[in-house]
């Protein structure tokens, strides 16, 4: 309060009272200069109480709240939070009309108080922006995301940088669940869930693979979460604007948290400026800072586009890439629990189409139809993000014979629409055949457009593809190998909480079953450490050669130091292959108990992979072995051999053969002593796959720790 000379106190009720009467006026007056031209409809919609509107009718589930007022009101219709007026679409046709058909009336954001402190004010998804400098923003991150994600590497063997990221986070948030089964008995999944999923964004964007338990990736989780609650929260000064000037715990913590991202990536960003080499972009960030040292400028758009701005990118995409991840596979869990006839039949065609000798792939995709119809059941069923992020009109625009006003905050409802009795049977029933064909065999793609999930139209998530293919890759690595449960006398409780992103309750309660053994032999790492091998990975991907350097029991990998491809030399220190995509491995050198693992004659042993059915043979020398796979597959568990195996067979090798070794392999495998300048017209060779329907080995992360400094 404050005296004002003679005159007395002027209270703080009677400045809010006094502010009221100024909103209502303010209203009043509003409402008189609204035209509607002729021949337009006026929007419908329920009447509202002065300076609060529709506020306390919306309650604690906004998204149940505006699908019954659409049966009253219709699919377009006007509500009014605090004094701000909100148009509220609903229905499919109506939301595609007007996002798609008239995307340009509608790609606008609001100019929203809390919009302001995200990313500093810069931020691609929730400026209220539209322009070309806009566009040219949003173009860059197409591009880098495209680059760095679904663009084939020329240090994998993986279809895409994506897939190889995930499958290795995938590979080892399996170990990491088997271990806390093994110790615990019972565990909450979203925890760890939640770290892998962060790994994968984190590899993509800042070209950095966290340990689990890393300090730093930890308090990136935890900023994300912390977020989540208190915009869930919401922010009534968006909607009341007399209340940015009065003190509010929820923004002060909205804004720390934010200006605590922002110092994290700051960090970062400033790392990668330090170390940045315009000869070897490392990843997203590196993308971005090329574009800024060079200033170009798109042809599209004769603006130049600031470091800030494109900076302000990289938020955008981790937060887009992880928050919705995460609460896609924490969701998949919880149904998969619940419905464990549903994942019996996911186990089934998982077992059938892929086996247990490979790891799936994106490209399995198409194969596995139910898992797939699971996935988007999952989407329909949780509607875990209930509105997309709000629009805003253009221009005075109309919309089902509506006049719609220029600059009117807009409400999509996708969760209407995926509950929408019109569109679905039994919208409330969990059922993933309902997107099968009549056969079972496909998913009806018509079915699946109608789902909404990550927005229509100008202003749709440009990480949509993305999203959908961790969310597939993650899911199916897991329910490849291992069986979810609840414990005995427990239940997991799938009724959403409203939020930003609608969660569910956390489950401690999870258990695991690991479907099939993996075949272990503690002394096969020791044994092969040193050994030159030769690896045969079929005709579309060739030869590889190189030191072991590594042999993961669990995961059913051995990885090769100084590795060549076809004869060249290749351009990461280090490759990984698992033993299903291994079609025959020749050991070329064993490392006696006096010989150093760096040197040695070349001793040519042949051998492919026991325990998935390989046959063995002598030849009529008795100078070698010959291993290899039989047509036929077998779903055994695969191991790959020890050198010790091997000690008390004959070894033998053809001509044919010797000549072959020599010629192909012993030359180039030489090479690994050869002079600088020969190493260096080898390195200049780019490695070029054709990935086809084989299989594909997959590359560690530690192949970019030199590189591209993913660990």
């Amino acid at each position: 309060m404050s005296l004002l000379g003679s005159q007395g106190i002027i209270s703080v009720t009677e400045i809010l009272i006094a502010s009221a009467v100024f909103c209502l006026t303010f209203m009043v007056i509003r409402s008189f200069r609204q035209q509607i031209p002729k021949g337009l409809k006026r929007l419908p919609g329920p009447r509202g109480y002065p300076l609060i509107g529709n506020l306390l009718e919306l309650g604690s589930n906004p998204h149940l709240t505006l699908t019954q007022m659409s049966q009253k009101y219709g699919d377009v219709m006007q509500i009014q939070i605090g004094t701000r007026p909100v148009l509220v679409l609903s229905g499919l046709d109506t939301i595609k009309q007007a996002l798609v058909k008239q995307g340009e009336d509608f790609m606008g954001r609001p100019d929203l108080y809390s919009f302001h402190h995200v990313a500093d004010g810069q931020s691609l998804t929730f400026s209220s922006d539209s322009g070309e400098v806009w566009r040219a923003r949003r173009k860059l991150a197409q591009n880098a995301l495209k680059t760095f994600s679904v663009s084939p590497s020329p240090n994998s063997l993986s279809t895409c940088l994506l897939e190889e990221h995930i499958s290795k986070e995938a590979d080892y948030l399996v170990r990491k669940l088997l271990q806390l089964m093994e110790e615990k008995k019972r565990f909450d999944p979203y925890r760890y869930v939640v770290v892998s999923v962060a790994n994968v964004i984190c590899a993509m964007c800042f070209g950095n693979r966290y340990d689990h338990g890393d300090q730093e990736l930890l308090s990136i989780v935890n900023l994300n979460n912390e977020f989540g609650k208190v915009a869930a929260s919401g922010n009534p000064a968006d909607f009341i604007p007399v209340l940015q000037y009065l003190p509010s715990r929820t923004m002060k913590i909205f804004k720390d948290l934010n200006k605590r991202f922002n110092s994290f990536l700051q960090k970062i960003v400033k790392e990668h400026y330090s170390s940045f080499d315009k000869d070897n972009i490392r990843d997203i960030t590196d993308s971005l800072i090329e574009h800024c040292r060079e200033k170009k400028v798109y042809e599209s758009a004769n603006i130049q586009l600031s470091d800030q701005k494109i900076i302000s990118i990289v938020n955008d995409l981790f937060g887009a890439g992880f928050d919705t991840v995460t609460t896609a596979l924490s969701w998949s869990l919880m149904y998969l629990v619940t419905y464990p006839e549903i994942q019996k039949k996911i186990h089934e065609e998982l077992d059938q189409m892929i086996g247990r000798e490979r790891r799936p792939r994106q490209s399995d995709r198409p194969m596995l139809p139910y898992t797939d119809a699971f996935i988007l059941e999952m989407f329909r069923h949780s509607s875990f993000l209930p509105f997309t992020i709000p629009h805003c009109t253009t221009k005075d625009t109309v919309l089902n014979g509506y006049f719609i006003p220029k600059d009117l905050c807009v409400f999509v409802n996708q969760w209407q629409v995926n509950h929408d009795e019109k569109l679905w049977k039994d919208p409330s029933t969990f059922n993933p055949e309902r997107f099968l064909s009549a056969e079972g065999t496909e998913v009806n793609r018509a079915e699946s457009e109608k789902v909404m999930m990550f927005g229509l139209g100008k202003r749709k998530c440009i990480g949509e593809s993305i999203g959908r293919w961790e969310v597939f890759l993650f899911l199916t690595t897991l329910l490849q190998q291992l069986e979810f449960s609840i414990c005995d006398g427990e239940k997991a409780d799938v009724t959403p909480q409203y939020g930003l992103t609608m969660k569910h309750k956390r489950c401690e309660h999870f258990q695991i079953k690991q479907r099939f053994e993996v075949k272990r032999s503690g002394s096969m790492a020791t044994d092969w450490l040193g050994s030159i091998v030769s690896i045969n990975c079929g005709d579309s991907l060739g030869v590889y050669q190189g030191r072991v350097s590594a042999v993961d029991q669990i995961s059913q990998t051995i990885s090769l130091t100084r590795p060549f491809h076809n004869g060249v030399k290749c351009l990461v220190p280090e490759v990984t292959f698992r033993a299903g995509d291994i079609t025959e491995l020749k050991i070329l050198q064993i490392p006696g108990p006096g010989d150093s693992k760096q040197s040695g004659d070349l001793q040519h042993t042949e051998l492919g992979i026991p325990g998935v059915g390989c046959q063995v043979g002598t030849n009529q020398n008795g100078t070698g072995k010959l291993l290899k796979k039989p047509t036929s597959s077998s779903s055994a568990p695969q191991a790959i051999p020890r050198r010790t195996d091997m000690k008390n067979q004959e070894v033998v090798i053809s001509p044919q053969q010797q000549q072959c070794s020599k010629s192909y392999m012993d030359r180039h495998l030489e090479s690994l002593n050869q002079s600088k300048g020969f190493r260096r017209r080898h390195n200049s060779c780019q490695m070029c796959f054709q990935h086809g329907s084989s299989s594909f080995p997959q590359f560690s992360l530690s192949c970019f720790q030199q590189s591209s400094g993913v660990g």
